[in-house]
């Protein structure tokens, strides 16, 4: 069953409940501003109406939390954020390729969501990965390389849930 989302950001309450609340002092960690939203949050793509992160001059930041990931996108001072608690990730996709590459998140309540980015980025964002120990498998189809598929990090849901 899929959950429709809801179509306005979500607020700091419905954040705290879907992912936690960031302690001060934590470590922080972020991705900011290396990937480009391609599609999978209802609520995204009713904000961007057809236009592209480019063309509103914003970009997206990915953020741990203690239950999950904040995806925001940031435009000078103010943000859109959409929760992602780790148990609604059931699959994290790194494929990369010739020029943009592209990060999957297989989703039980949004399905699938689509983020690019410049291959040229691939480390910071398998950084950041392997950072918050996330489990993905990592594809790669450069012409030169051959195919491969193998799955990175373990993932330990009981620290999660902490």
């Amino acid at each position: 069953m899929v959950k429709i989302i809801t179509e306005k950001a979500m607020t700091k309450k419905e954040l705290t409940e879907k992912v936690g609340r960031k302690i001060f002092l934590a470590d922080d960690y972020t991705l900011a501003a290396k990937l480009n939203y391609e599609s999978g949050i209802q609520s995204f793509d009713s904000y961007l109406d057809g236009k592209t992160l480019k063309q509103i001059c914003a970009v997206i930041h990915l953020t741990k939390y203690p239950k999950g990931l904040v995806i925001k996108i940031a435009k000078l001072f103010s943000s859109f954020p959409f929760g992602l608690p780790y148990e609604d990730i059931q699959n994290v996709v790194l494929l990369e390729k010739t020029g943009t590459s592209r990060l999957i998140f297989e989703t039980v309540e949004a399905g699938k969501i689509f983020f690019s980015f410049k291959t040229e980025n691939l480390s910071d964002v398998k950084q950041f990965l392997d950072d918050i120990r996330l489990k993905y498998t990592f594809e790669t189809s450069i012409a030169n390389k051959q195919t491969v598929s193998e799955t990175k990090t373990s993932y330990n849901l009981k620290q999660r849930k902490k």
